[in-house]
């Protein structure tokens, strides 16, 4: 009987293995015969927004262009080489031609296109740039992470030049900067503070502190001339707190908790007493706790 169950399991084994087989070869012819996924030049021209195609910029005929990718956004950034590139452009630069147009709000796209071409043709980038980055940080720039956006490398090049720590560098650039504009100088002073006190700076505090920041920003009684890190935190940490007891505060929720009696504990060798106490409202976790 067991040599007949054995017998019974190879052959359910062997027929599943002659269907994957089968499946296999159907897969392979299958896709032998897919349509080619190579974009022509004038599919790839419809892929881009109209008004951010220049012709007159073209130096090489770009009906000659044949794709090598099957990828979509490599597909676009070879033909917009071939189209336009006599030096070579930073890979990020690329996505002028291929991102939503509100991705980056805070810089105008066609200012950015007119970045591009003047490094894709071999004019002056430090003229170019000339009023928005500084001769050193146009340089940085060119030079900046290709994983990165656009936005992203120019807060990067700011703090490049500043020399701030790696921890705080990538945090400003790729998370906390992101939608803020890079001529706005409220921020540039920021950096400044934290390229300062660099030393005491805590990134877990940032998020709450460019909160805080954000919502004084307009206030025209609030500068940060003067202030520290330190202070700014303290001042966070003060909003941070209103807020809440704004939100909950006034509304005295209570609970029951636990049925366990508040106690107190002396240590023996610092003599220090430490007492446990059950809160039981909103108000009391507020003045108690945060504060």
């Amino acid at each position: 009987m067991a040599h007949k169950y054995v017998s019974q399991k190879r052959e359910q084994y062997l027929a599943r293995e002659e269907g994957a087989k089968k499946l296999l070869a159907i897969h392979n012819s299958e896709k032998k015969k897919r349509v080619n996924r190579r974009k022509s030049p004038d599919e790839i021209l419809n892929c881009i927004d109209a008004k951010f195609i220049d012709r007159d910029k073209f130096i090489r005929d770009i009906f000659s262009w044949k794709s090598k990718s099957y990828n979509l956004k490599r597909q676009i950034e070879d033909f917009i080489k071939w189209a336009y590139c006599v030096y070579p452009v930073p890979s990020f630069m690329f996505d002028v031609f291929s991102d939503k147009p509100t991705i980056f709000n805070s810089f105008p796209r066609l200012e950015r296109l007119k970045w591009f071409f003047t490094v894709a043709q071999g004019g002056s980038f430090a003229k170019c740039v000339k009023g928005v980055l500084t001769k050193k940080e146009a340089h940085l720039f060119l030079l900046a992470p290709s994983n990165n956006t656009f936005q992203e490398n120019l807060w990067w090049s700011k703090c490049e030049i500043l020399e701030l720590p790696d921890n705080i560098k990538n945090a400003v650039s790729t998370r906390l900067f992101q939608n803020i504009k890079f001529d706005d100088k409220f921020w540039h002073t920021l950096l400044m503070i934290l390229k300062k006190d660099e030393a005491v700076v805590n990134i877990q505090n940032l998020p709450d502190v460019m909160d805080f920041l954000r919502d004084k920003h307009h206030s025209r009684s609030f500068s940060l001339k003067g202030r520290t890190f330190n202070s700014l935190i303290k001042l966070s940490n003060k909003w941070h707190r209103d807020l809440q007891l704004k939100r909950f505060g006034s509304m005295n929720l209570r609970w029951t908790g636990l049925p366990i009696e508040d106690w107190t504990f002396k240590t023996k060798d610092t003599k220090v007493v430490y007492t446990v106490k059950q809160l039981h409202t909103s108000k009391e976790l507020y003045y108690k706790v945060v504060k």
